[in-house]
């Protein structure tokens, strides 16, 4: 049997990188991870293992887990000026409102973050999706900015992929939590970032959300 390469112990690193020491300390002494490399995985039920530690299932008939993305770290900037005269970028004021209202200045990522996309194979309201989703998935305001910022940036990376309209949950005006919605015109090159409230219902086709990371803090 081969020895595990280096790649894929950075990906463990990477999984535990965001998680509290002590949570990692109490998983180190439970023996877990020992029984997850001596056992057979691949005949296990995830959602069952996931339903066993207290934690949702994964898997849903209108989400479909896609691999982690990583992003960060993002320099100090005025977003109110960066999103405002940056060339083929449309921000409906529905955007203006609910979300941009809130982003204070200046914007930053300290550290590389990790994030988790799910892909939607059926229409589902914003309750079952949320159900669905890592316990922390709705990001700050001034996070999910300087997130945008980087994958705008980058998009040859395909972070924010064309064929979707990609969705993130936000705590926007008021406290209240928002969906904030980015699309790429591929052909013109077009930016267009959208916003409304909770409660709508998201169409499976062509949308795809990104979660924060099971990891860190949350509200």
């Amino acid at each position: 049997m081969k020895k595990a390469t280096l790649d894929q112990g950075m990906k463990f690193l990477e999984i535990f990188k965001e998680a509290p020491r002590e949570h990692v300390q109490d998983l180190l002494s439970s023996g877990f991870l020992a029984d997850l490399r001596d056992g057979n995985t691949a005949d296990a039920d995830r959602d069952e293992f996931r339903k066993v530690l207290g934690l949702k299932p994964i898997s849903s008939s209108v989400l479909t887990l896609c691999d982690p993305v990583l992003v960060g770290p993002v320099r100090p900037f005025n977003p109110h000026e960066l999103f405002t005269i940056r060339n083929r970028l449309w921000i409906s004021n529905g955007a203006k409102y609910l979300f941009f209202s809130v982003v204070g200045y200046p914007v930053s990522l300290d550290e590389e973050i990790t994030l988790q996309p799910f892909t939607l194979t059926g229409s589902a309201d914003d309750m079952i999706l949320r159900e669905n989703l890592p316990k922390n998935h709705v990001f700050e305001a001034d996070e999910l900015c300087a997130v945008l910022k980087y994958m705008i940036n980058i998009q040859r990376c395909c972070h924010l992929d064309d064929k979707y309209t990609n969705c993130f949950y936000v705590y926007g005006k008021d406290g209240e939590v928002c969906v904030v919605g980015v699309f790429l015109d591929v052909e013109l090159m077009d930016w267009g970032i959208y916003a409304w409230r909770c409660g709508d219902i998201i169409r499976g086709y062509r949308n795809r959300i990104f979660s924060r990371s099971e990891a860190g803090n949350s509200r």
